[in-house]
């Protein structure tokens, strides 16, 4: 695969993935079909969902339990593209995860790392399968 390929490729899922951040911490979920393909698969703390509706529907319950008060804030980086193809990538991120309380310091609550697969899907990069890991976990 070409350089400027890769590169541009890269961008296009790290966007992905700040969309993702975006989208939940705002709380713009609208923007969450996005962020997953059709058929996506991920496993939550609460068991695993499947198809993109049930996806999105779990991360409406999940934000749907910080106050009005409360923001939940997504910090996603490291973002290794570990294997590439025109229609699909395995890709490694790190995430921390913390709570604003307004007027509050911000609470980190988890530090851990995001293994997904991403696949080509109308045009943009979308997550088809997800797990979400502890920084201790393999």
């Amino acid at each position: 695969m070409q350089q400027s390929n890769f590169g541009t490729q890269h961008a296009m899922i790290t966007n992905t993935l700040s969309r993702y951040a975006w989208a939940y911490d705002m709380n713009e979920m609208d923007l969450m079909n996005q962020c997953f393909a059709r058929e996506a698969r991920v496993i939550f703390p609460s068991g695993p969902q499947c198809g993109r509706e049930a996806v999105v529907g779990e991360l409406r319950r999940m934000r749907a339990s910080y106050g009005p008060q409360q923001t939940p804030w997504h910090v996603i980086s490291n973002v290794f593209v570990q294997t590439l193809t025109p229609n699909e990538a395995a890709v490694k991120s790190w995430f921390s995860f913390g709570i604003k309380d307004k007027g509050e310091p911000m609470e980190l609550n988890s530090f851990g790392w995001y293994d997904d697969i991403f696949v080509a899907e109308d045009g943009d990069w979308r997550v088809s399968t997800r797990r979400v890991l502890a920084n201790d976990q393999r």
